[in-house]
């Protein structure tokens, strides 16, 4: 009993592995649904409301913001996302904080310190991200969300600076 009632009150830590591509989509639609193949409905009936996502962009590797999911899962099999699966496992989310992509957080600067990847060696760190969604820990999740808010205000400081200097 007691188990069961602590899993539901817990949060769960997604980092999603996404493409440019459909990374630009989900951008399109103002961060509202994340989708996910059959191939990871098992894994993808554990994310639940109010759930945290890193995201995570292969092709760039980068991190590149974090949303909070806001709906159970559902099925869905209209085609948004430029692949050839349709990805009708989806949930609704409300993004929390995105960058701008000259502030993306370069991944190889972060990733040293994730516990989730020291089963891989160092050099090949990218290898540990290469599946589309991962369940990471709150510790791996509080260190890229916080790279991501540095990234944020260190953007806000620069843009105060080279406004000061026109004026």
């Amino acid at each position: 009993y007691y188990k069961i009632y602590i899993e539901k009150i817990m949060n769960t830590y997604w980092l999603i592995n996404i493409n440019d591509n459909n990374y630009n989509v989900l951008k399109g639609r103002s961060f509202d649904i994340l989708g996910f193949p059959n191939s990871y409905n098992k894994l993808t009936n554990k994310i639940a409301k109010k759930d945290n996502l890193v995201f995570y962009i292969s092709t760039s590797k980068v991190f590149s913001g974090y949303a909070e999911v806001t709906s159970n899962k559902f099925y869905d099999d209209e085609k948004i996302w430029q692949e050839k699966e349709i990805s009708p496992y989806r949930v609704k989310i409300k993004s929390k904080k995105i960058l701008s992509e000259e502030n993306y957080v370069e991944a190889s600067d972060v990733v040293p310190s994730l516990n989730y990847v020291k089963k891989w060696a160092p050099e090949k760190w990218e290898l540990a991200l290469m599946n589309r969604i991962h369940i990471i820990s709150h510790n791996d999740f509080i260190i890229i969300k916080a790279s991501i808010d540095r990234a944020e205000k260190k953007s806000k400081r620069d843009n105060k600076k080279n406004r000061a200097k026109k004026l």
